[in-house]
């Protein structure tokens, strides 16, 4: 209980300067430093007692050699541990955009503004834990996650970076606030039925006086037009096979907020983006329209970002 009290206490203290997120990179100095015993540690500090008050009362000069002698090993201790994180330059970025539901990834590069070595450093949250060893000139990349629950942008939060090298008497560590977000797309609907297509797709086809140039045969996929299936081939291979036109018109859909706007909102984006999913997994050309905005036909793994990206980040609120 007293243990907890103090660790409760002096996390408080280390965190008292976290107002908000900061700038990057981050650089470790003397004053966002702090140390204290780890459980071994505070043991390692009963032993030292009990060897002190035994000497002392046997007046024993072999103890008390001993007992200084394990007793500057301490100090030692702690000051190589201070050293440890001292300089340390950590920079965070965030990984590819998640789903919901998935948890978001950082990655933490940390490097050393002097030429001396650092080991055994750890970057721990709520969440997750990772260690690595930072060499001198050199950066050291690990990842840290947090759970996602919403969509939109998450923020990394606080986190902590510590060490107990050399020796495990004490633990040195420092409380983190780094200015990074990660893009968390909405969470796909499970068994989504299959898109509407709407009407200005449509439009566009039959306005389109081009003829279209053969260009061959693919494997048939979900969504193709019917009249573009190669029906005389199916009957000898038992094989769907779909005609591919060079003008790519009839590939054209659109996916519009107005055929999901009697669901609930959160439903609504899901089934949206399993959609554009489900285009982009077809290699179809597709656009999204949304009351706030309107992406035009493309496809590609830069427009299903961008589809995604303004899906994830759709706030009905703005509309009003």
């Amino acid at each position: 209980m007293f243990s907890s009290t103090i660790k409760k206490w002096a996390n408080n203290l280390s965190l008292r300067h976290l107002k908000g997120p900061e700038s990057q990179p981050i650089i470790l100095n003397k004053r966002r430093i702090y140390i204290m015993p780890s459980a071994f540690g505070s043991l390692f500090g009963l032993v030292l007692f009990i060897m002190l008050f035994g000497s002392v009362n046997y007046n024993n000069n072999m103890g008390f050699a001993v007992t200084f002698l394990l007793a500057s090993v301490g100090i030692i201790s702690i000051i190589h541990s201070n050293a440890n994180l001292s300089q340390l330059s950590i920079r965070a970025t965030a990984s590819n955009p998640s789903f919901c539901g998935e948890p978001a990834r950082f990655y933490l590069h940390i490097s050393t503004k002097n030429a001396s070595e650092k080991y055994s450093i750890s970057a721990i949250n709520e969440f997750s834990e990772a260690q690595t060893d930072v060499l001198a000139h050199e950066t050291s990349k690990i990842t840290i996650r947090v759970p996602t629950k919403i969509r939109g942008y998450i923020n990394l939060g606080k986190f902590r970076i510590s060490t107990d090298y050399p020796l495990g008497i004490v633990r040195a560590w420092s409380w983190l606030y780094p200015d990074a977000k990660c893009l968390v797309y909405p969470a796909p609907e499970v068994n989504a039925p299959a898109p509407d297509w709407m009407g200005d797709s449509a439009a566009n086809i039959n306005n389109s006086d081009a003829i279209d140039d053969f260009q061959g045969f693919r494997h048939y996929q979900p969504g193709d037009s019917p009249k573009h299936i190669f029906w005389k081939r199916f009957p000898m291979t038992d094989t769907l096979l779909t005609k591919q036109f060079a003008s790519g018109h009839e590939q054209d859909r659109w996916l519009n907020w107005s055929s999901v706007a009697d669901l609930p909102i959160e439903q609504a984006v899901s089934r949206l983006t399993q959609w554009v999913l489900h285009c982009s997994d077809s290699d179809l050309k597709y656009g999204l329209i949304l009351p706030d905005k309107k992406i035009d036909f493309g496809n590609g793994e830069s427009h299903r970002h961008n589809c995604l990206k303004a899906l994830a980040l759709y706030n009905p609120g703005s509309n009003d």
